[in-house]
């Protein structure tokens, strides 16, 4: 009789395999859908997206910066009434000679007007600021487009190992269910005398190598679940099913970069054409022209300024109404830097210094990523031979299984043959299911370097 404990377990156990079956099928996904998916909800990119429009909101700073300002003011000071008494003493003495005057100071002083002030030269310094905004929006810009193909590339991959974990747990799922039916095989010869106890223990042994690692396949799904859940923005344990991509499809997308495999690695001028739309490659230009307009700016320390300003008002008094006269004024402010203890030398030879490092590590930038396309090209050419080598890998560990099997069945081998042949079998698959997937990888990969394929770029 079953003890309770042991029957409470069996309960639990049947109800963990009876409630998953209850639950709503998991919503299927495509790889685009997955892609979309991601640029939208990838909080990374809605930070590098804020960060472009600030940068935008920046061009029209530096533009506003060029053009007249207007502003009101108005003010109200009060004074202590010794001071007011003080400042207005001889106010009587003029009246009493018949002269009126108006006050010398009033207790409460309003003062009501407009003022402008307008750039006129400033030596550059102003006309650097927005080339300096300028290449800052579009260094924000190639950010925010970098984060998008960066993520595009994690969204595939974490797609592309949801796949890869199921298949692999497929694998290890039909390799434990083998075991298990060998177990009972070899355990039913040992009852009817046919084999000895060792040939059952080495497929019990089997088995339970064949359980662990299905233990490990099944977590490993279940964690790449995850993780593409939380790289497309969705709740962590939300329950999609990605739609399976095979190797026809992989043959149409690797079409279009045929030209840049072979013996014959890309050119540098082709090179540079494909990498032409990459914001990668475009963000050290950026950083450049950043440090030409630090120079642009830092060389109008030497010239003059000129800035003019105005004012119109009504005249101060006791009234808070403007009332009273009118006044205007303008004023002309010209600079000339004579001598400022070499600082605008020295600020001029540091801006200098900086844009020369950019333009060093533009012209670096750009080679490191030429390198590295044509070691992603050639990354993606190594994975598909290699996928050849797999697709024949399982076709020939089938066929020796199968023979095997027959030759176990006609008691020509030992049952340690059998297993030799069978885990032969699986590590094909499990080789097979590597090497595709890891295509499909180098292929996002390579994608996410040229933009779009060279076929396209090729007829436009």
């Amino acid at each position: 009789m079953m003890k309770p404990q042991s029957l409470a377990r069996a309960i639990v156990l049947a109800l963990m395999l009876i409630l998953p079956q209850s639950h709503v099928a998991a919503e299927p996904i495509t790889m685009r859908q997955a892609v979309e998916l991601a640029r939208q909800n990838n909080l990374s990119v809605r930070a590098a997206s804020e960060d472009h429009q600030a940068a935008l909101w920046g061009v029209r700073s530096a533009w506003a910066s060029l053009l007249p300002s207007v502003s009101f003011g108005s003010s109200a000071r009060r004074v202590d009434p010794d001071t007011y008494a003080r400042a207005n003493a001889s106010l009587d003495f003029l009246e009493g000679m018949g002269i009126e005057v108006e006050p010398f100071m009033y207790e409460t002083t309003y003062e009501t007007g407009f003022s402008a002030s307008v750039p006129v030269f400033n030596g550059g310094r102003l006309w650097g600021g927005v080339g300096l905004a300028g290449a800052a929006r579009d260094a924000a810009l190639h950010s925010f487009e970098s984060k998008v193909r960066a993520i595009e590339v994690v969204a595939k991959e974490s797609y592309l190992n949801v796949l890869r974990a199921k298949a692999l747990q497929g694998v290890a799922r039909d390799a434990a269910s083998a075991s298990e039916k060998r177990v009972g095989a070899a355990a039913r010869e040992v009852d009817v005398g046919i084999s000895g106890r060792f040939e059952l223990l080495r497929w019990e042994a089997q088995l339970a190598e064949d359980k662990m690692l299905l233990v490990d396949a099944e977590n490993s799904h279940v964690l790449a679940r995850m993780q593409l859940a939380n790289v497309l923005g969705l709740p962590l344990d939300a329950d999609l099913e990605p739609q399976d991509v095979s190797r026809l499809e992989l043959r149409a997308r690797t079409g279009d970069f045929v030209g840049l495999m072979g013996d014959d690695l890309v050119s540098e001028d082709e090179a540079r054409r494909l990498l032409a739309s990459n914001p990668d490659f475009l963000a050290p230009g950026d950083a450049a022209r950043i440090g030409a307009s630090g120079v642009a700016i830092a060389r109008g320390a030497f010239l003059p300024s000129l800035n003019a300003q105005g004012s119109y008002g009504w005249k101060a008094d006791g009234d808070i109404k403007p009332d009273d006269e009118v006044a205007w004024s303008m004023t002309v402010f010209l600079e000339i830097p004579v001598f400022t203890s070499f600082k605008n030398l020295s600020d001029y030879q540091v801006s200098r210094r900086s844009y020369l490092a950019a333009v060093r590590m533009k012209e670096d930038a750009e080679r490191q990523m030429i390198v590295g396309l044509r070691a992603a090209a050639a990354t993606l050419e190594s994975r598909l031979r290699g996928l050849d080598a797999a697709e024949r890998f399982v076709e020939q560990a089938d066929q020796h299984f199968s023979s095997m099997k027959n030759m176990f069945d006609q008691g020509m081998i030992a049952d340690s043959d059998l297993i030799d042949a069978r885990v032969a079998y699986d590590r094909s698959r499990v080789g097979y299911i590597n090497a595709l997937y890891d295509c499909f990888i180098s292929l996002a990969e390579l994608e996410q370097l040229v933009g779009r394929s060279p076929a396209v770029e090729r007829t436009q």
